[in-house]
């Protein structure tokens, strides 16, 4: 025991609950030795627990976005109606009416074979013939008023105005009708020649105009 305290008297057992043991160890030099100080006791906290939670990434759809409002339907617009050809309007086509009330004028002044109205290039807009003939018909008028037309030019005449062609049976007789038509006249060989001229160059100036159409 004297090791452990060297300023024990002999004999005398301090014991370490005793007040002159405590008295004495204040009071010893050992206790004024320098040294670490003790660590205050600190109250053990446990960390806090780690609470994981399942926090699922959960995307909500898109909203869908509100349809763009429909463009009221036009009204529909009626179709214009059909105009049925007016003698007096437009520039007549093939089997024009117009076109053929001219040649049944021109028939019940005349005796005739056969009339014919056609284009400067060969095309029949209105006939009334004893045959069907008409595209044979047709192409001959046009090479009858072309061919006048360019003998005329040959020989410094103006305008082409007619062309007669007689045979022994009548006549095939050829009228510019305007720039772009052809009238022609087929008569029999009893025909008043005089007469046909007249009533047809009078026809031939209508249609002229009227196949020209509006200015």
């Amino acid at each position: 025991m004297d090791r452990l305290n060297p300023f024990a008297r002999p004999g005398r057992i301090l014991s370490p609950t005793s007040p002159s043991a405590s008295a004495y160890a204040s009071a010893s030099p050992a206790a004024a030795l320098p040294g670490p100080a003790p660590e205050a006791p600190q109250d053990h906290v446990s960390p806090p627990a780690q609470v994981v939670e399942d926090q699922a990434l959960t995307i909500a759809p898109a909203a869908p976005e509100a349809p763009a409002p429909l463009a009221s339907a036009p009204e529909p617009v009626a179709a214009p109606a059909e105009v049925a050809p007016s003698p007096t309007h437009g520039r007549p086509g093939p089997d024009d009416p117009r076109l053929h009330e001219a040649i049944r004028e021109l028939r019940n002044e005349i005796d005739l074979v056969g009339v014919m109205i056609a284009t400067s290039d060969g095309l029949a807009l209105a006939y009334d013939l004893p045959s069907d003939d008409s595209l044979r018909i047709a192409a001959m008028a046009a090479t009858g008023l072309g061919l006048g037309r360019r003998l005329v030019d040959s020989f410094g005449h103006e305008s082409f105005q007619e062309q007669v062609t007689r045979g022994s049976d009548g006549y095939f007789v050829v009228y510019s009708a305007g720039r772009d038509a052809v009238l022609a006249v087929i008569a029999p060989a009893s025909c008043n020649l005089g007469m046909l001229h007249h009533q047809a160059r009078r026809l031939a100036t209508r249609l002229g105009a009227l196949l020209a159409g509006p200015s």
